[in-house]
């Protein structure tokens, strides 16, 4: 299945990159795979990439690379790692990790950005402070 968003998959592990690819295909995602960093920032260039998820590994080498060739162009990095997560980073997953999770995180991650990308802020302190007094919801009248 494909047509849903375009995620790119950085894992220097061929069992790991067709492991993603099939996980990512039954959620209904496209995926693109890169076994280096050279690679992965080909097809960032290229364009069309709506996420890249980065096996850590490569960020102790060229994932540095990948970031910054991520960020260039404004696309948010899931980083998989059994250590933390770099900065930089729009997304974490610790290993070892379920296909499931792989597809849990990649789907949290895309919503995460995309409302950041959308420019819609909130203070929660202020709307709850807005929509509560005294500990009870208050509906806001036609003057407020």
């Amino acid at each position: 299945m494909t047509g849903g968003p375009r995620i790119l998959v950085v894992d220097d592990e061929p069992d790991s990159l067709l492991i993603a690819r099939l996980a990512l295909a039954e959620a209904g995602y496209e995926t693109v795979l890169a076994a280096d960093a050279d690679r992965a920032c080909h097809w960032l260039g290229g364009g069309g990439v709506d996420l890249v998820c980065l096996d850590a590994a490569l960020v102790l080498g060229d994932g540095p690379l990948v970031l910054q060739a991520a960020a260039d162009v404004s696309v948010p990095v899931l980083v998989v790692s059994a250590g933390p997560a770099p900065a930089g980073a729009a997304g974490y997953l610790p290993k070892p990790f379920t296909a499931l999770d792989l597809v849990e995180a990649v789907g949290a991650t895309l919503e995460d950005w995309s409302f950041l990308r959308s420019g819609v802020r909130h203070d929660l302190e202020e709307v709850r402070g807005r929509l509560s007094r005294g500990g009870r919801p208050h509906r806001p009248g036609p003057r407020e």
